[in-house]
């Protein structure tokens, strides 16, 4: 993390203890006097916009009425006992609110809405004004939660008026197993949801007939069919509830039957080839099918990678050039030119993923993504899509060049891991909303700035990323970062300590929340201590700035941590290296201390399931910090320092420490998650000792 985000995180906590954090005004332009709840234990809702059975706002008026307690209910038609709360499109509501409080008209964006009170008729009225259906529902859920964070609120005022700063915003896989469900898609603030892929769908007899009588392409009727069942099903369930849908997939990727069947038309060796005529038919196909057979508003392509299983076959569009010379840049180009040729014809959506490896690609590269995209026009509706950060979701890598000073005028859409897969993937807090406001000295709040750009669209991946595990047994922490994710997709200026603490909140008692919160928004200092070393982060460059010495569940051997204090070495950063690591542990024992003292008081499911991932976290940090700073001394003993026998009792008396600090973690984890793994660690540590034994005088 740099300075200036250190220094921003710090700000942000003595803002923290100011302001509450709740995002809303309590008076509003023109409007003299409070609305008060109506004496009694009750009121009523009126709905003016929707069908009963439109499961999207039945979704918002039903949390509404949750939040309000006993004796709220929605009330009937118009002509029947006057009502406490309207709620409705603007333009179904009773003309006359806007004519005296004007400022309760909603903005003009889609999925706008303004909260407000009114008099109508003589009598003091709550009002939920939407722009659209959407508004409706968005508008009616921020009352919900205004609510929960406040009960006392429907006693004072209340004024809010919003409007998204991103119009798409993406919420779903890569590589989660399930599409989200549409109803948190909503709570969180997102109107489009990411499904399952699109590409093994595709029923390529629909372009060649002849392939219905190739047996090999018949013998995969079956698996085909249940790919286009999942991906229907799902298409439906969002439609419902009003959201867009986007199907993600790897290009080029095709069945095996029918690279058989076209044979070098479209392959070579067994894998598809990007520069044949014949393939690109077929992708321009594929993804024209895809957009209409499923009633896809979008599909999402990544070319930098390829996770394509059998039966389909695939390969990153870098080695899917199969003439000489491999021109990357070109074949970029080609299917963004495929890509426009497709969003012309269809009317729909089409997000290219600048994703590859490393940091001198499309995705981390200004210089080449002005090459890619040279001599194009942007198209409506084709968007590229970069993580906010320069290479992978790694810390000290910094924002994405693409996004805060783009070379080319297509549009953007930013993306976001919320289960962070170098960070734990959620099974304890890794909270990301400092990444995404605070930047280096000059760039001001980067998501802002983004957005002032050409960034149209946010995108979170809430769950999933990166291989193996380790898997929550909760999403508390995933919902953390989706809520906040969500929050500043509406609003980018969102203060990442009230976003904490308004989180914190809906889940814990007050006592608890001040804890918990502060907690979360220790998270990134506490990860990048243990998990990172600073003078191997800044010798090494964004690509891998932890040499993926911990990765995923694994925690890895010793050819992993060798080039780290090689590099810390050269830096003369010993101490520091081996500080940050014990800092990382006396700060999370701190925090164990403290939150056991409070969520030991508690019985709700969250208190539980947090106390639980603290003492995973507790039990992790313990076995890393020994293994690392263990290791760290025994390459000291064997530099012949000075000091050598001094290093040699810290090498021993650390690294037998670590079996014992294994099986401790294992037992923690068993209420939190699947516990993080041996991936040569016991191999580097039995390897140490050994040598540290056979030397010994």
């Amino acid at each position: 993390m740099n300075r200036a985000t250190s220094q921003f995180l710090g700000f942000c906590a003595l803002l923290g203890l100011l302001f509450s954090g709740l995002g809303f005004s309590l008076m509003g332009p023109a409007l003299p006097a409070p609305w008060a709840a109506p004496a009694g234990s009750g009121g009523r809702i009126r709905l003016l916009s929707g069908p009963a059975d439109d499961p999207a706002v039945g979704l918002a008026v039903r949390t509404l009425l949750s939040e309000l307690g006993a004796g709220w209910e929605l009330a009937g038609s118009e002509g029947s006992a006057p009502a406490d709360i309207l709620v409705g499109r603007a333009d179904q509501l009773p003309p006359e609110l806007f004519g005296a409080f004007p400022s309760l008209r909603p903005p003009a964006d889609a999925g706008a809405y303004a909260i407000g009170r009114a008099a109508l008729r003589g009598r003091p009225v709550l009002v939920v004004a939407g722009r659209d259906r959407a508004g409706v529902v968005y508008g009616t859920l921020r009352l919900a939660e205004l609510l929960r964070l406040d009960p006392t609120l429907r006693h004072r005022p209340v004024y809010q008026r919003s409007s998204p700063a991103f119009s798409l915003r993406l919420v779903g896989p890569p590589l989660g197993d399930q599409p989200v469900d549409p109803a948190d898609a909503l709570r969180w603030g997102f109107n489009a949801v990411v499904v399952p892929p699109w590409t093994g769908a595709v029923d390529y007899a629909a372009l060649d007939p002849r392939l219905a009588g190739f047996e090999p392409y018949r013998s995969e009727a079956a698996w085909r069919g249940e790919q286009a069942r999942r991906l229907r099903e799902a298409v439906q369930t969002a439609h419902a509830y009003g959201l867009m849908v986007f199907s993600p997939g790897d290009v080029p990727s095709l069945p095996e039957s029918v690279l058989k069947f076209y044979g070098p038309e479209v392959s070579e060796g067994g894998r598809p080839c990007f520069d044949r005529p014949r393939t690109q038919e077929l992708i321009r196909f594929a993804l024209t099918y895809a957009l209409k057979e499923f009633d896809l508003d979008g599909v999402i392509i990544r070319t930098g990678e390829n996770y394509a299983a059998p039966p389909l076959v695939g390969q990153p569009i870098y080695l899917a050039w199969c003439a000489p010379g491999r021109p990357i840049p070109e074949s970029l180009r080609t299917l963004l030119r495929l890509e426009a040729e497709v969003v012309r014809a269809t009317g729909k959506k089409l997000i290219q993923r600048a994703w590859d490896l490393g940091a001198e690609g499309f995705h981390a590269s200004p210089e080449v993504a002005r090459t890619v995209t040279a001599g194009l026009e942007p198209e409506a509706g084709l968007i590229i899509s970069f993580k906010h950060t320069t290479t992978d979701f790694w810390q000290y890598t910094g924002w994405n060049p693409n996004l805060l000073n783009p070379p080319d005028p297509f549009p953007r859409v930013v993306e976001v891991q919320g289960a962070r897969e170098y960070e734990g993937k959620g099974v304890f807090p890794s909270y990301v909303a400092p990444f995404l406001v605070a930047g280096a000295a000059g760039e001001g709040n980067p998501l802002a700035r983004a957005r002032e750009r050409g960034t149209v669209g946010l995108w979170l991946w809430n769950v999933g990323g990166g291989w193996n595990g380790p898997v929550p047994r909760s999403d508390l922490w995933l919902d953390l970062n989706a809520y906040a994710v969500g929050r500043l997709a509406w609003d980018p200026s969102e203060n990442p300590v009230g976003l904490a603490r308004a989180w914190a909140r809906r889940h814990f008692s007050p006592a608890a929340a001040a804890e918990v919160s502060g907690f979360v928004l220790a998270s990134p200092e506490l990860i990048r201590l243990m998990l990172y070393t600073r003078a191997y982060a800044d010798r090494n460059g964004p690509w891998t700035p932890n040499n993926l010495w911990v990765r995923d569940d694994e925690v890895r051997g010793g050819h992993h941590l060798a080039p780290i204090y090689a590099a810390v070495r050269e830096a003369g950063a010993f101490a520091e290296a081996v500080a940050e690591k014990e800092e990382a542990r006396t700060r999370m024992r701190a925090w164990a201390e403290r939150l056991e003292g409070v969520l030991a008081l508690e019985s709700s499911p969250a208190a539980r399931v947090a106390l639980a991932s603290v003492r995973y976290q507790e039990s992790l940090f313990e076995l890393l910090a020994d293994y690392f700073t263990g290791m760290f001394y025994f390459y000291r003993w064997l530099d012949g320092g000075p000091a050598g026998a001094e290093y040699r009792a810290l090498a021993e008396e650390r690294l037998r420490a670590v079996a014992d600090r294994l099986e401790a973690h294992r037992r923690a984890a068993a209420q939190a998650g699947t516990p993080f793994r041996d991936a040569g660690m016991t191999a580097a540590v039995r390897a140490a000792l050994a040598r540290l034994e056979a030397s010994a005088p």
